[in-house]
């Protein structure tokens, strides 16, 4: 049966292709979590030379503290999304809804974080703010995925990402930013490696 719009275009609506949607899917989160890893490698390869020649002529413990943290939070995010774009590469990767406004979601709330942590327009420097969006796009990972797929497992780990991140949050917008802190900022950042481990050896064996 041919209906409005389709009569405009003197033809019926083709019939739904549940391969085809399911691969065009597939190819959607491919190309997008693949888009979110190429700025993280690029802001790498843009603003580390930089930051090294910094460091190397002009060492302040602070500031290079500062840097190794920042650094830190991005390979966390490259790693993190560099398993997820292996897991979507699985013939049998879930394609629902849920799973494409998650990949969506946290690649924004993570491309957010890289530029307030300044490697994507290194022009200004947002102090507590970087760390708070960091933790954020963090805190959002866990709770969306936690929320989204509590069905498919990962649950604990999940929450203890939650809670570092949460904690971290808390503390980039009360506290200032001072040496103690990013010291604190890098102890969570080890947690969360450590957690992003476990996510890696899951994805990996499972």
């Amino acid at each position: 049966m041919t209906m409005f719009p389709w009569t405009v275009l003197a033809r019926a609506a083709p019939a739904r292709h549940e391969v085809n949607r399911r691969q065009s899917k597939k190819a959607f989160q491919q190309l997008w979590v693949a888009g979110t890893i190429g700025v993280f490698f690029t802001s790498l390869a843009r603003n580390l030379p930089v930051h090294l020649g910094q460091m190397t002529a002009a060492y302040d413990a602070k500031h290079t503290l500062d840097l190794l943290v920042r650094y830190a939070y991005l390979i966390w995010l490259l790693g993190y999304f560099f398993m997820s774009a292996l897991r979507n590469d699985r013939p049998d990767a879930p394609r629902t809804w849920r799973d494409m406004v998650f990949d969506v979601l946290e690649s924004l709330f993570s491309l957010t974080a890289a530029y307030f942590l300044g490697f994507i327009i290194p022009v200004k420097d947002y102090g507590g703010a970087a760390y708070a969006a960091a933790n954020g796009a963090v805190l959002f990972i866990c709770l969306a995925s936690l929320l989204l797929f509590y069905s498919r497992g990962n649950n604990r780990l999940r929450a203890f990402g939650a809670i570092i991140s949460l904690i971290g949050l808390a503390c980039s917008i009360w506290c200032t930013l001072t040496t103690l802190l990013l010291y604190g900022f890098a102890l969570e950042a080890v947690l969360l490696f450590w957690l992003l481990a476990f996510y890696i050896r899951i994805g990996v064996d499972e």
